[in-house]
């Protein structure tokens, strides 16, 4: 995730939850495994999420999960209590806004989490579980979570070396697996965790020694230096081979729900300094090759990009794939747009990426206010939405949260940048990420507190996975009994239920993260969803609780 570059740089009112408060305190769930599922084809662009629209309850068939019976929807107020076993359950069709609801977590050089370089484990994993906590205290749903700044690893790889952010030497066993403590505990919280990698950078610092298992001691042939950054040459086979080994070695071995990668491709360019890939690319055209050096560098990133996606689908098909490039595909796109032209300074052709179909959603970095002439804000987001809604993905802009407290990060900046993007909703705009965590953490300028009173005050799902919009799921078995719900699923790898009050519209109120749950609720009458790993939900089935 880059800083900023250039000038600098959804919104619902707040509204009250009756039961909220009462339901956050009572609900108990019993922790369950996730494993990967098949999802359903395509279902084509979502600029409605076929889960967005709110219909009438209708009156199921005689088993759960079964189409809903033809004929005049039922008031929920009419529902009562599952009598009998076999009772067909009232089936209420429930529905929210969808949205990611992010944070980056970045692990270089210490940003976000570790606090420090050689944290003892015990105290690492507090830190990490307070950081976990104060995001879901402001509303997220999310974290990206930064697991190969520099070509390193924040988990146990035979591919690469521990990294040197733990204990201060790459390479350096710190002893523990902060992934799958990270993953864990993010889904114990009910959120999804994201990991983050950057594909191609080296070395930050070229000054820094490298394990003698790191990708540019191995290969230093293909190790660029440019400025002070080691960046692996993109352009050599062998490289983008090792890209993809990684990201397949990291999904068949963890339960991630996404992989993401940031803005960083071919490295910023240095004024009067050409990216040193000479060997590559006089390889390539000895080889036969016929394109551009232009065009031959997007075609490096582009393949990463497809074989990484490739792989992902084949091995856990429920993890999301996203890409947070620079905010600005090329110069006057939209028209008045001026700054860097990431399709020819980075080699990061956005729109090839959504058009081959290799991504679940794309997240811009925006970070411009909403002020901005030169990189206007909502412009921006509508050339974006205007592409990805046009393939059938996602829209989830990256706001940058590192100027929270200044005078071009005030809480009014905020609202109005994210409720540009929720304007955008029908065109597949779903939520933000927001650069970095440390910014809710911390509160700076009260951002946090903003988003729990207001801006995520309601809770919400992150959407489905956008290959599954219109895929269906059964529904949960309920049964109640003295007050107590019982909710259980016959799919061992569900993600959890969605608890609602049987309004009209259904109001989401808690999100329990388990295939099983137990859940002591207030009087009242509630309809519960399942929700897969695709994130694709069922119609709710209604109980009342006297």
């Amino acid at each position: 995730m880059s800083a900023p570059v250039g000038p600098a740089r959804r919104t619902r009112g707040p509204r009250a939850l009756a039961y909220g408060a009462a339901v956050a305190l009572a609900l108990q769930s019993c922790a369950g495994a996730d494993a990967p599922a098949e999802v359903a084809p395509d279902a084509g662009p979502p600029a409605r999420p076929a889960d967005a629209a709110i219909a009438p309850p209708v009156e199921a068939a005689a088993d759960v999960g079964t189409a809903p019976a033809e004929g005049g929807p039922r008031d929920a107020a009419e529902a009562g209590p599952r009598d009998a076993p076999d009772a067909a359950p009232q089936l209420l069709h429930v529905a929210h806004d969808r949205e990611l609801r992010a944070a980056w977590v970045a692990s270089g050089d210490t940003l976000d989490w570790p606090s420090r370089v050689g944290l003892p484990e015990a105290e690492a994993k507090r830190e990490l579980g307070a950081l976990l906590d104060a995001l879901v205290a402001a509303g997220a749903n999310a974290l990206n979570f930064q697991v190969r700044p520099e070509s390193d690893a924040l988990y146990p790889s035979s591919l690469e070396p521990w990294s040197r952010f733990l204990t201060g030497t790459q390479g350096q066993d710190p002893g523990w697996d902060p992934l799958a403590f990270a993953l864990a505990e993010a889904h114990a919280r009910g959120l999804e965790l994201h990991a983050w990698l950057n594909p191609f950078r080296a070395a930050a610092n070229a000054s820094i020694p490298l394990a003698p298992n790191h990708v540019a001691a191995r290969y230093p042939e293909h190790a660029r230096l440019y400025g002070t950054v080691v960046t692996m040459d993109p352009g050599e086979p062998v490289v983008r081979d090792h890209v993809v080994a990684v990201v397949r070695d990291l999904v068949a071995r963890y339960d991630v729900d996404g992989v993401v990668f940031d803005d960083y491709f071919y490295p910023y360019p240095i004024a009067g300094t050409p990216f040193p890939d000479d060997a590559s690319y006089s390889a390539y055209l000895a080889s036969g090759g016929a394109l551009s050096r232009s065009d031959f560098r997007r075609a490096n990133v582009n393949e990463v990009v497809h074989e990484v996606s490739a792989a992902i689908a084949s091995l856990r098909p429920t993890t999301r794939f996203g890409v947070s490039p620079f905010g600005i595909y090329r110069p006057g796109s939209p028209p008045g747009v001026v700054g860097l032209d990431a399709y020819e300074a980075l080699s990061a052709d956005s729109l090839a990426w959504l058009a081959r179909g290799d991504l679940d959603y794309l997240g811009p970095q925006l970070y411009w206010p909403t002020t901005s002439t030169g990189q206007p804000f909502a412009a921006l987001a509508g050339f974006w939405a205007d592409q990805t809604s046009a393939q059938g993905r996602w829209l989830v802009p990256s706001l940058d949260a590192t100027k929270a407290g200044t005078a071009g990060g005030d809480l009014a900046e905020y609202r109005a940048q994210i409720a540009a993007v929720r304007a955008l909703r029908a065109r597949g705009a779903a939520g933000v990420e927001l650069y970095a965590a440390r910014a809710l953490v911390r509160d700076t300028g009260g951002l946090a507190t903003l988003l729990r009173t207001e801006l995520w005050s309601v809770p919400a799902l992150p959407p489905p996975l956008a290959s599954a919009v219109g895929a269906t799921l059964d529904p949960p078995a309920v049964g109640v009994a003295a007050g107590v719900v019982q909710v259980s699923h016959a799919r061992p790898d569900l993600r959890g239920f969605a608890v609602y009050l049987a309004n009209a519209p259904a109001e989401l109120v808690q999100w329990v993260r388990a295939p099983s749950a137990t859940l002591t609720l207030p009087p009242g009458s509630w309809a519960i969803s399942a929700v897969d790993p695709r994130g694709v939900e069922s119609l709710g089935v209604v109980v009342v609780v006297p």
